[in-house]
C-alpha cells in the first residue's frame, strides 16, 4: 500500500507547456526509453524502470510533471499508471489554494 501523499498543487494546475528542464540529468536519459513503457505493470520490466527511478534526483518532478499532464502510460517518476491512478483518487488536496 502506498503511503498517503499530499500533491503541491491541484493536478489540474500542473500542465506542462515546455519539456521539462530536470529531464536531462534524470537517471532514464541514458536508459532505452521501451523500458518505461512495459506492457504488464507488475512484470519484470516495470520493476527494472522502477528501479532506475529510485535512485532518481529528479524522481519527484518526474512524478509531478506525469501526474500534471495526464499521462496515461509508462512507469514516470517510479509509479506504474494504475499507482498514479491511485495516488490522484487518495490524494489530499492542501488547504489554501
Amino acid at each position: 500500500m502506498l503511503p498517503e501523499i499530499v500533491l503541491p498543487v491541484p493536478v489540474s494546475d500542473c500542465a506542462p507547456t515546455a519539456p521539462p528542464r530536470w529531464s536531462g540529468t534524470a537517471s532514464c536519459a541514458s536508459v532505452d526509453p521501451e523500458l518505461f513503457f512495459p506492457l504488464d505493470e507488475d512484470g519484470d520490466a516495470a520493476r527494472a524502470a522502477k528501479a532506475v527511478c529510485a535512485g532518481c534526483e529528479v524522481r519527484q518532478q518526474c512524478l509531478d510533471y506525469a501526474l500534471g499532464a495526464g499521462m496515461a502510460a509508462g512507469v514516470w517518476g517510479g509509479l506504474s499508471t494504475s499507482e498514479r491512478d491511485a495516488l490522484v483518487r487518495r490524494a489530499v488536496p492542501r488547504s489554501g489554494r
